[in-house]
């Protein structure tokens, strides 16, 4: 299972200051140390959801957190907000969401990590120039973060869908390679936010219909979390 980096994020324009947060700990994302902002956000008593996003998005980001660091976060956190804040994390590790370094046992997820070096270089998922005021760059929406999903997309309709699963409309016809003006119709299980799929409606023309099983954000994901 993987989870996208987008849904800890926050939605562009509902959450714009954590969205900020969030891209100048993705640019230390090699960090195996526990970071500063972090820190400052739960001695500032910061939203709960936004400090448990910015703990996930620097496990996430750099393939898991070292035990000492990861003991630490637990422990600020639940000095800071309590054992049910505490509660939260432990199931955020059973889901992998937060992951230890070699870590085992009954916390251990038993998803892979998420590849997050490999898949920024070759996504290019933090390009260098962006531009908020450009609707048709992947990354405005996310304050200089190009969504992996949409990026994902992007290839698949350079390759016109090439190697992807297909539905064709009758036995012979195939609405890609014979350009059928419907266009293409994709399928997103697990549920997509509002800044992806205005993404793809804005950068991706060929699409020309979006379904999900379930429209989502960073903060719906956390709530949804019950205590162990």
């Amino acid at each position: 299972m993987a989870f996208r980096t987008t849904l800890l994020y926050g939605d562009s324009g509902l959450e714009a200051e954590p969205n900020i947060q969030t891209k100048n700990l993705l640019d230390f994302s090699d960090s195996d140390k526990a970071i500063p902002l972090i820190e400052d956000q739960v001695y500032d008593e910061a939203p709960l959801n936004t400090v448990l996003r910015l703990i996930s998005v620097h496990s996430l980001t750099c393939g898991g957190l070292k035990a000492s660091v990861l003991q630490h976060y637990r422990r600020i956190v639940n000095q800071s907000y309590g054992s049910h804040a505490l509660n939260k994390v432990l199931k955020m590790q059973k889901m992998g969401l937060i992951r230890e370094k070699g870590g085992h046992g009954k916390m251990q997820c038993e998803y892979a990590p998420m590849l997050f070096q490999q898949m920024k270089k070759n996504y290019d998922m933090l390009p260098e120039n962006f531009s908020e005021a450009k609707l048709n760059d992947m990354a405005y929406a996310y304050s200089g973060f190009s969504p992996l999903l949409c990026k994902i997309l992007e290839e698949g309709d350079r390759v016109k869908w090439a190697g992807w699963p297909k539905t064709m409309l009758g036995e012979d016809l195939d609405p890609i390679s014979d350009k059928d003006p419907r266009g293409t119709c994709i399928f997103v299980i697990g549920g997509l936010t509002r800044s992806e799929m205005a993404l793809i409606r804005e950068n991706l023309p060929n699409i020309a219909l979006i379904t999900t099983s379930a429209l989502i954000t960073g903060d719906k994901l956390l709530n949804n979390i019950t205590n162990i």
